[in-house]
C-alpha cells in the first residue's frame, strides 16, 4: 500500500491544523498521558525499539522492494533515507516554526494599529475639547 504524496512530494499541503494548538485542552491531555506512560517505563529504550525497528523496515522496503541488493549498499541507501527522512521533518518543523512567527508579529501589529487608532482617536477627541475651550475663551 503506498502513502499519499506529502508536501515536499508535490502534494496538496492542508490549510487545516496539523494537530492540536499547544495551549489546548486535548495537547495537555496528550502531553500527560505520555508523562504517565514514561513514569511507569522502566527502560525506555526497549519501550521504543519496535518503532525504531519498524521505519527501519519501511526504509528497507522503500530502497529494495525486491531484497536484491547487497547488504552493504542496502544499509548505505538505508542510511540515506533515514537521513533525508529526518532532514524532511527538520524542514518541517522550521515551515511551521517560522509561520507560528509570522502569525504571532502578525497579531501583535495588528494589535499595536488597534492601539495607535485608539491613542490617535483620542487625541483628536482631547484636540476638539480644546479647540472649543478656545473658542468659547474668545467670545
Amino acid at each position: 500500500m503506498g502513502r499519499s504524496p506529502g508536501p515536499l512530494r508535490g502534494g496538496k499541503v492542508s490549510t487545516g491544523s496539523a494537530g492540536p494548538r499547544p495551549g489546548s485542552e486535548a495537547s495537555l491531555r496528550g502531553r500527560i498521558a505520555a508523562y504517565e506512560r514514561w513514569a511507569r517505563t522502566a527502560d525506555r529504550t526497549a519501550a521504543t525499539a519496535p518503532g525504531r525497528r519498524g521505519l527501519e523496515a519501511r526504509f528497507e522496503r522503500e530502497v529494495d522492494p525486491s531484497g536484491e541488493l547487497d547488504p552493504a549498499e542496502r544499509a548505505r541507501r538505508v542510511d540515506a533515507k533515514r537521513k533525508a527522512h529526518f532532514m524532511r521533518l527538520a524542514l518541517l518543523s522550521a515551515r511551521s516554526r517560522r509561520k507560528a512567527k509570522e502569525i504571532r508579529e502578525s497579531a501583535a501589529a495588528r494589535t499595536i494599529a488597534s492601539q495607535a487608532r485608539k491613542t490617535a482617536s483620542e487625541l483628536r477627541a482631547a484636540a476638539d475639547q480644546l479647540d472649543t475651550a478656545t473658542d468659547a475663551a474668545e467670545m
